[in-house]
């Protein structure tokens, strides 16, 4: 790689850090979207000028650039635990956006029932919570959310376009309804859960010591395993399950015309997508310290498909532009009371009418190097 193509890379992701920090800092509305403007604006040139002249980023400098980009302006927010609260929830709807946009995006697979998904590996933490806390516990609500995936793949299978859609819309809304007539569940209420606890302490107050303020723990494990979700799935993608998993979104019937079943890969696409869910919702119930149903409506559903499309469909790197502009903008411009709605629906229309592709589209694979 040349040292111009380098330098580029660098001013990329400086340009990044230092917006992504302003972003979450930033309390003036006005300022706030000037800046949202100027920094979606720099990223677009930058990235169109990337691929012009063909940069291809390696694993390990992309690996270092997304330590710093959450540790960089986490050392920014470290005493206001506001914005703290903020950072984490913003990683961990990006994290379930990643297992979405593997599913959909990378294998072509519609599942409307991310809300139920994400909302099965919350509520089995929630209920586990009160007898053991242990960090462990939320991988095993990945795996709970990947069984009751299981179960859904079943109706899904042999359907596909807006026949999924349908099932998997219906299996979102009686999630929803099964969580408030439940009592073992707690109802519309809800129920209390207990924070997680990593060495004897809970989560929220790990680095307490040195500094940091509370959620900061949560901005840091969630980091470590939205990092650690999104190596695994760019990975994926770079390998030959990636080829495969491209024609499964493209053409079912030339996979299977290779000899490989369709249904097969489906299952395994769909089963390792709502285990990232699933885990960043077990993570997400801790944080919060309280979860009912009203958490995990179809409107949640709606949230995350917003992120994956506004920011790019197929490209995994879309999810954290997508995120801030669905998730941070509506909390930065509440002062507008009612008319932060017009202006956030006004803004969506008016970037899918520009890109309709979304900010950051599907990179094209290389077939030869």
């Amino acid at each position: 790689m040349s040292l111009k193509n380098l330098n580029l890379i660098k001013y990329d992701f400086i340009v990044s850090i230092i917006f992504l920090s302003l972003l979450i800092k930033i309390e003036n509305v006005l300022s706030w979207t000037i800046l949202a403007l100027l920094s979606l604006t720099t990223l677009v040139l930058l990235d169109r000028k990337k691929k012009i002249k063909g940069i291809n980023e390696n694993n390990k400098f992309i690996l270092k650039k997304s330590f710093l980009f959450i540790l960089i302006p986490l050392f920014f927010i470290r005493n206001d635990p506001y914005h703290l609260l903020i950072f984490s929830s913003l990683i961990i709807y990006s994290g379930v956006a990643l297992g979405l946009m593997f599913q959909m995006g990378l294998s072509g697979i519609t599942n409307f029932a991310v809300s139920a998904i994400f909302g099965v590996g919350a509520y089995f933490y929630g209920l586990i919570s009160p007898y053991y806390t242990g960090v462990f516990m939320i991988f095993l609500s990945g795996l709970t959310g990947t069984i009751f995936g299981l179960m859904l793949i079943i109706p899904t299978i042999r359907t596909s376009g807006h026949y999924t859609a349908l099932v998997t819309i219906a299996v979102a809304v009686l999630f929803k309804v099964f969580l408030e007539v439940s009592d073992s569940f707690g109802g519309p209420q809800g129920i209390k859960v207990h924070e997680l606890t990593l060495f004897g302490k809970n989560v929220s107050t790990l680095f307490e010591g040195i500094g940091f303020s509370i959620y900061s723990g949560y901005v840091i494990l969630s980091g470590i395993l939205l990092l650690a979700a999104f190596f695994i799935v760019l990975l994926i993608q770079k390998s030959w399950v990636g080829n495969i998993l491209d024609t499964l979104r493209n053409d079912e019937i030339l996979l299977a015309s290779m000899g490989i079943s369709p249904m097969l890969w489906k299952i395994y696409a769909f089963s390792i997508g709502n285990f990232i869910i699933a885990t960043f919702g077990g993570l997400y119930a801790s944080l919060l310290g309280h979860i009912a149903p009203a958490n995990f409506s179809f409107a949640e559903s709606l949230i995350f498909f917003s992120i994956i499309i506004i920011g790019g469909m197929g490209n995994i790197f879309s999810i954290f532009v997508g995120t801030i502009i669905i998730v941070l903008l509506p909390e930065k411009i509440q002062n507008l009371q009612e008319y932060r709605f017009l202006l956030f629906a006004l803004l969506v229309i008016i970037i899918l009418m520009i890109k309709p592709n979304g900010i950051f589209p599907q990179i094209r694979r290389k077939t030869f190097d």
